[in-house]
């Protein structure tokens, strides 16, 4: 069995030393992660039993309240919004002129028929 340059041939004792001490850190590793894993599931416990009573007392109140604190938005995208608003207005805008004109029209038309009306018995 020929070697590469630059590398020591060690004997089995020396190899399985070697993965030995790899194993051991690996089995450290994995005991470390497990703790940590053992931790989430606890907190992950702790949120979910809080998330129900929370729950439970928000049903019992029967009262949704939600205050905002903050709100941060890039300048350019609520210009980007308002000029969406704006041009969304438009059509609604159209459609109240319209409303208002057919109901002053409806009353225009009564009032004008009752004037007539009342004109002619007086008149």
């Amino acid at each position: 069995m020929t070697n590469a340059p630059g590398q020591e041939s060690k004997n089995p004792t020396e190899l399985l030393s070697l993965q030995l001490q790899a194993l051991e850190s690996i089995n450290l590793l994995q005991l470390t992660q497990n703790a940590k894993l053992e931790k989430i599931r606890d907190q992950q416990e702790k949120f979910q039993k809080v998330f129900i009573e929370a729950n439970q007392e928000r049903e019992n109140s029967g009262i949704n309240q939600v205050k905002i604190i903050d709100f941060n938005m890039p300048f350019m995208a609520l210009v980007g919004i308002i000029v969406k608003i704006a041009l969304a207005s438009i059509p609604a805008a159209i459609i109240l002129t319209i409303v208002i004109a057919v109901i002053g029209l409806g009353i225009t038309f009564i009032f004008g028929t009752f004037g007539a009306i009342i004109s002619g018995l007086l008149g």
